[in-house]
């Protein structure tokens, strides 16, 4: 019976030591991205939890967000995509694979880490990565936002979406309202230069508003779509429309998606002469 509670003592010490711990590497982070935030050119990772109209924040009502490394080199857009990359999978799948594998990818990526600048950058995301996920208490971080935010001081955040199903409480973590969270932002930048990190406070709704479009699927049909690429060094971009940002251009041909022996391909190719017509309105009535 002694030994017993010993034991269980010994846990809950060591579980207290572990919070202790968990709050000091959340306050210290916290803390260097706002008092240090002009001094160095931060690449930094922020997570967004919401429901509704409400934000996870932290005990300081501050969004979740950690350094990843206190410089970044020019190829941070190929280390960023790479980080993307890592959350497609359970997106299709509504698994949180991949943000489960985190420990497994650390593991294996630091055999060969001394020999690559570009492995080391990325062991520094999946480090942040699991920071976050033992503050928050939870694996699945969400979607990473199809592009990082940069201001003018040389700071990139790069930003991580998941929608909830309930307001069911996280570990260091409560929610507030997203209207109470921008009014009581106290910025240390000027309208004109604003910080990474205000420019996500100022465009959150455009954000969650972008995220959840993104989930929508076509309903069943047979479709016409459209490609148009533009290629840099480093990437390429595809053209989508505004409402569905997960599609490409297309135009909706019929319910049924079934094509018989009888439709030939010239029927289809004077579909497709067609269709940049079409997309073309469809982004004026968007953006009208």
């Amino acid at each position: 019976m002694l030994l017993l509670r010993l034991a269980k003592g010994e846990q809950r010490r060591r579980a207290k030591e572990v919070k202790k711990v968990e709050r000091g590497l959340k306050k210290t982070s916290l803390q260097k991205y706002q008092e240090e935030y002009w001094n160095v050119q931060g690449l930094y990772l922020s997570v967004i939890f919401f429901y509704k109209d409400n934000l996870l924040v932290t005990n300081e009502d501050q969004i979740p967000i950690v350094e990843i490394d206190d410089s970044h080199s020019s190829s941070i857009m190929q280390d960023f995509l790479w980080f993307t990359k890592l959350t497609e999978l359970d997106v299709f799948l509504q698994l949180s694979c991949m943000w489960d594998d985190i420990r497994w990818l650390r593991q294996n990526m630091s055999i060969s880490i001394s020999s690559s600048t570009t492995l080391q950058a990325r062991q520094k995301m999946l480090s942040a990565a699991a920071q976050l996920q033992n503050l928050l208490g939870t694996h699945n971080l969400g979607r990473v936002f199809y592009e990082p935010i940069k201001d003018r001081h040389g700071n990139i955040l790069i930003v991580t979406i998941r929608e909830v199903e309930s307001l069911y409480s996280f570990f260091n973590g409560k929610w507030m309202q997203v209207s109470k969270i921008q009014s009581q932002r106290k910025s240390l930048s000027t309208p004109e230069e604003p910080t990474a990190l205000d420019i996500l406070l100022i465009t959150i709704q455009d954000i969650l508003s972008y995220h959840k479009r993104s989930q929508q699927r076509l309903p069943p049909g047979l479709y016409l779509g459209y490609l148009k690429l533009c290629s840099s060094v480093d990437q390429i971009k595809v053209l989508v429309l505004q409402k569905l940002p997960n599609v490409l251009c297309h135009v909706k041909i019929r319910d049924n998606s079934n094509v018989s022996s009888g439709e030939s391909i010239n029927h289809m190719m004077a579909l497709a002469t067609t269709l940049p017509i079409t997309v073309y309105k469809l982004q004026r009535e968007q953006s009208g």
